[in-house]
């Protein structure tokens, strides 16, 4: 299994599918105050979904610079500019450019303190030449639909056999 993991220390939530073992660490776990309004989630969803087509693009075309741009001050406090890019360029390098891919399960969290929010966790699977991998995304969105990279992981998954049928 080959495991890639660029994470702040924000955050964690429970998605529909497990996350990675090595997610990042979370942040006080008490309940946000002043949390999202549920009204604003499907403007945050498309806004973190575009992000996410702009990265796998960026990604396939080995603009790690531009990703970096993106990227939040949490996760900038955790690693550096060249060891993140050198991440990249190592996933770039292990999967190829990605076939496929498909949204499996996003969640909310809202988060209070200085380094709180609105967070989204984004769980997908991806097709690769050389096989399947799952990648995950922590945003930290806004109401005005500002998106920033807090975290991404992405590992090969074995793939599911397909029954055949003997007639």
């Amino acid at each position: 299994m080959v495991v890639f993991v660029l994470a702040a220390g924000a955050c964690t939530a429970s998605v529909s599918v497990p996350p990675p073992p090595s997610a990042p660490p979370s942040a006080p776990a008490s309940a946000a105050s002043s949390g999202h309004d549920p009204n604003d989630e499907y403007g945050m969803a498309l806004t973190a979904i575009r992000k996410v087509a702009s990265f796998s693009a960026l990604l396939d075309a080995a603009s790690y610079d531009r990703i970096w741009t993106d990227t939040d001050d949490l996760l900038r406090r955790e690693t550096t500019k060249d060891k993140f890019i050198a991440s990249l360029e190592e996933a770039h390098r292990t999967f190829g450019a990605s076939i496929r891919s498909t949204l499996l399960a996003f969640q909310f969290e809202d988060r209070d303190g200085a380094d709180g929010g609105t967070f989204l966790y984004m769980l997908y699977d991806l097709e690769f030449p050389t096989g399947p991998a799952r990648e995950q995304f922590t945003w930290r969105v806004t109401s005005s639909n500002l998106a920033t990279l807090v975290a991404y992981h992405i590992e090969r998954v074995t793939p599911t056999p397909t029954p055949t049928l003997r007639g």
